[in-house]
């Protein structure tokens, strides 16, 4: 350090002069009219002069921008209300007004490079509090201000992560629930724009019935510093729509505020199907409630998935006794040693049917003949996952086997006949069902189901009840054998039986046909095959199947059909697409009315083509709807019967396989009409090996 001539050089002058030259920052001291007095190392280091060359000169000139200077002479003016010249007085005006004077300037090296300073200036005055000089004291911003970009440049690196982030994401302060921030995700997920949401309480975007469990929430996560997840929220759009949600929250400080950042994902497509399996999986709990057979299915390993009430009583067990467990676990050892063997032998050829004979003692009957009819099914994989039994209760035709005679004889293979050919329909049925659980025909299978299962009830109610009569008839007459017998008697019996045996064959025969009908529809369904039809038998079984279901919605079906047109192409497609339309007009067209008429008109459309109208006389279609109609998803009743694909895949099936047109037309208040213009010979499939067939 050079300090000006004549300066004294006494001790305390001496260490004054260390402590300035070892000081951490830059140090310049003037006299009163601003000429260098002092120039310490660190100023020297920073600017790049010597001490020697810089004592004795006038500052700011040397080392500051002359425009830098001149703009704070302006602003100082104007803050100071005085006028200040563009030189030392800038920097001391303040100082000599005993105001505060520390600001950032700009320090110009020797070498021409600039640097910014933190430069504060305090007075150094005489006894008499006299200015005498000034004395500058800077600091190298440098190093900061490279931080403080740093973290400038983090930060929007950060809100670029936060708004490009694919994940739907907002900030909201703990205490007031209004949202800081939302990324650009989350705007399009809700449907607002950022303006509409910032400074809104975070239930602006919640159902009214959430609001009290997210006040819980929060109270429970203020004092928590672990992230939070609600597997299930529900949420709404600025449209109005709810939607579910699940929600993932880390704690964030932001400033003072304590925040929460919270991820958001939607799982409104994810719980609209575990609905539909739920909905599906009560369906078949329904079916197998509603079947008078035992039945049973189990997995793998031999345990219980379910049963129906007709096993459970057989078992003279509850559902809760045998659920998850194995046979051993609930029923004698002797039973679950034959039962457990015959399973290891239909899990070792999966693809047969089996069936046998077994002898199980119950507590409120005895001992009851049983024969069981097994088959594995499996998983979406296509792996093995259990299989699934039903036993037929034999006892009565087994104690009949007692009495020799040819009535018996008869009878036993009547009702042999009827198991066989009820366990063959219900395997059938099932093979149908695995087909159509995997497409989105389940809906219509159930239907089908129904409608079958209420035909049917007529006449195997009539053959059971017959059964029950001849057997009845046949006790009393080996009774009266003993007494002897009179020839009106005789008579009598003969008659009986004759008339009997009438009526079991005329009641299975219907039911043979109506499970045929049943099969060919299934099958047509499932596998789209090809072959020639009477157009007038699929609309009978679509008829027959719907009529039912239909009834319970006070809905009638109707049709007119010509009894000769014939087609070659997909009959099973085609039932498919009027089931679809008939059942899309008992969801919709009667919605607040007590019920209506469907009716299916089909005519001559012209030499190669045949029309089909499915007409209702319902509420019709609003106009905005009309172009949506066939778009897939698109449904007005979401979760009450109505999917948003039956009428998608009407559309796709009539212009693809069956190579037709499907239009529609409608007037409010007066119906809807459905219109098939369909080839009589259907388009065969684009494929090499069909060529010039």
């Amino acid at each position: 350090m050079v300090e000006h001539p004549g300066a004294p050089d006494t001790p305390p002058a001496i260490l004054h002069a260390a402590i300035l030259d070892n000081a951490g920052f830059g140090i310049i001291a003037t006299d009163p009219s601003g000429v260098i007095t002092v120039f310490n190392r660190m100023a020297q280091a920073m600017l790049g002069y010597d001490a020697a060359e810089m004592v004795g000169k006038q500052t700011p000139a040397c080392f500051h921008l002359v425009s830098e200077v001149v703009e704070r002479a302006e602003a100082f003016s104007r803050e100071l209300g005085i006028t200040l010249t563009p030189g030392f007085e800038v920097f001391v005006a303040k100082t000599l007004l005993g105001l505060p004077n520390e600001h950032e300037w700009t320090y110009v090296r020797r070498d021409g490079s600039h640097f910014p300073v933190l430069l504060k200036v305090t007075a150094m005055r005489d006894a008499q509090g006299q200015p005498v000089g000034f004395l500058g004291m800077a600091v190298d911003l440098t190093a900061r201000k490279k931080s403080e970009q740093q973290l400038a440049d983090s930060e929007a690196q950060y809100r670029q992560l936060f708004q490009d982030n694919p994940v739907a994401m907002l900030l909201y302060d703990m205490e007031s629930v209004e949202i800081m921030a939302i990324n650009d995700a989350a705007l399009q997920l809700y449907g607002f724009n950022a303006h509409q949401l910032l400074g809104k309480r975070l239930t602006h975007l919640m159902a009214d019935a959430e609001h009290e469990r997210l006040a819980q929430a929060i109270r429970a996560a203020s004092n928590s510093s672990e992230p939070i997840r609600h597997s299930r929220w529900i949420h709404r759009r600025r449209n109005g729509e709810t939607m579910y949600v699940e929600t993932l929250s880390k704690p964030q400080l932001v400033g003072q505020r304590k925040a929460r950042m919270v991820q958001i994902t939607e799982l409104t497509d994810m719980v609209r199907i575990e609905h539909q399996v739920a909905d599906q999986s009560q369906f078949l709990k329904s079916l197998l409630n509603a079947l008078p057979v035992p039945l049973f299915y189990v997995d793998t390993q031999g345990r219980y998935l379910g049963a129906n009430p007709a096993y459970l009583a057989l078992m003279d067990v509850s559902l809760a006794d045998c659920l998850g467990k194995t046979i051993d676990q609930f029923a004698p050892p002797e039973l679950a040693t034959r039962y457990q063997a015959a399973n290891e032998v239909l899990f070792a050829s999966p693809d047969q049917i089996q069936h046998y004979h077994m002898t199980v003692h119950t507590t409120s009957q005895g001992p009851r003949d049983i024969v069981f009819w097994k088959a594995t099914f499996r998983n979406h994989e296509g792996q093995v996952a259990g299989l699934i039994g039903m036993g037929i209760d034999i006892t009565d035709q087994k104690r009949a086997e007692h009495h020799a005679n040819q009535l018996t004889e008869e009878l036993e293979a009547r009702v042999t006949a009827r198991t066989t050919e009820l366990a063959n329909a219900n395997e059938e049925l099932r093979t149908a069902m695995d087909q159509l659980v995997q497409t989105e025909t389940l809906a219509s299978l159930g239907r089908l189901v129904a409608g079958v299962s209420h035909e049917l009830n007529t006449p195997v109610g009539n053959a059971l009840l017959t059964a029950s009569t001849l057997l009845d008839t046949h006790n009393r007459f080996a009774s009266g054998m003993s007494q002897g017998l009179t020839k009106s008697q005789l008579h009598a019996f003969m008659s009986t039986v004759e008339t009997g045996a009438t009526i079991l064959v005329r009641s299975l025969q219907r039911a043979a046909g109506l499970l045929g009908d049943f099969k060919q529809l299934a099958v047509d369904q499932t596998s789209h095959q090809r072959r020639s039809f009477a157009l007038g038998e699929v609309v009978q079984e679509v008829a027959v199947v719907l009529s039912p279901g239909l009834r319970h919605k006070a809905t009638t079906l109707t049709a007119d059909v010509p009894p000769d047109l014939n087609l070659d192409g997909y009959p099973g497609a085609l039932s498919h697409v009027l089931i679809n339309l008939v059942d899309n007009a008992a969801i919709h067209a009667f919605h607040g009315r007590a019920g209506g008429t469907v009716h299916i008109a089909v005519a001559a459309h012209d030499e190669h083509q045949v029309r089909l109208e499915v007409r209702d006389n319902g509420c019709g279609i609003p106009p905005q709807h009309l172009s949506r109609i066939f778009d897939p998803f698109f449904t007005t009743r979401l979760g009450q019967g109505g999917s948003g694909l039956g009428l998608h895949i009407c559309f796709n099936l009539v212009t693809g396989i069956l190579g037709g047109k499907l239009s529609v037309t409608t007037q409010s208040g007066l119906g809807t009409t459905f219109t098939l213009v369909l080839p009589r010979l259907a388009p065969y499939p684009d494929d090499p090996g069909m060529s010039g067939s």
